[in-house]
């Protein structure tokens, strides 16, 4: 929710009949219910196993630092494992650090993610379904809602911007009299720049992997980490909230958020 309580991620679970999609007849109407939370880190194949699809678990493995903060920021770090599909081993750690501020158009959330295996090589696939997702609140959809997508270049909307690379994207429209969304910004100390799978349904994931040239699960390119070596991921997530005749400024918020990368290498 931005700070004035205007929810702009779907609501989770999604409900009846506020997020039923239209025309939408497969998963009782609404699509994706339960892959889709709301702002996540989420990977269609690391060796093998997918964690988008819940077909293999995340498993919470305790906070690095526990959350504390104030009126104005906050923070916390935790350690995940990502687990094989049978649950029986760890293909890697990721040490999430998760960074709160409160700025002039709402809150701006920074993710800092590590992934590391001191056992063994392990990799990324290729997959549209990885990076940092958002699936937006029903009202803000393109297809079914009053909202847009907007990205660095000037498109708008998923046919414009698919599958093509951006330094930033915002999906926003208005609520209750308010202009509100979620803008995503991809870091340029990333290993590579991220593309957009995005969709009008209320669904745009920052990928920073190849783009497969056809869609199928089995790998075309396979991104490789080496046992003992950190992959990094770093995102920044600006929840906006301002009155509806005062468009967000996106290329003033995309230098805010850039500064914000900088300074979390100072940590």
């Amino acid at each position: 929710k931005t700070p004035g309580g205007i929810q702009v991620t779907r609501n989770f679970p999604p409900r009846k009949p506020d997020d039923l999609d239209p025309g939408y007849t497969a998963e009782k109407g609404i699509i994706h219910p339960i892959m889709h939370p709301g702002i996540w880190l989420g990977f269609g194949d690391v060796n093998g196993n997918d964690y988008w699809r819940l077909q293999a678990m995340v498993e919470f493995d305790g906070f690095v630092e526990p959350p504390k903060g104030d009126q104005h920021t906050g923070g916390f770090v935790v350690r995940n494992l990502l687990k094989s599909k049978d649950g029986k081993r760890a293909i890697c750690s990721e040490i999430t650090r998760y960074r709160f501020q409160r700025v002039p158009e709402g809150v701006l959330l920074h993710l800092d993610a590590t992934y590391q295996s001191d056992e063994h090589d392990f990799y990324f696939g290729d997959q549209e379904e990885s990076g940092l997702a958002v699936r937006v609140a029903s009202a803000l959809r393109v297809q079914g809602g009053r909202g847009t997508i907007l990205n660095d270049r000037g498109e708008k909307n998923a046919a414009a911007m698919w599958g093509k690379d951006a330094k930033w994207f915002d999906y926003y429209g208005e609520i209750d009299g308010r202009r509100v969304g979620i803008m995503v910004v991809a870091s340029p100390n990333n290993p590579r720049p991220s593309w957009l799978h995005a969709r009008d349904y209320g669904v745009v994931v920052t990928n920073p992997f190849p783009k497969q040239p056809k869609e199928r699960r089995e790998p075309y390119v396979k991104t490789w980490v080496k046992r003992g070596q950190p992959f990094r991921l770093s995102y920044a997530v600006l929840i906006h909230d301002l009155p509806a005749d005062q468009p967000l400024d996106q290329k003033q918020a995309y230098e805010r958020m850039i500064d914000g990368f900088a300074a979390g290498e100072d940590r």
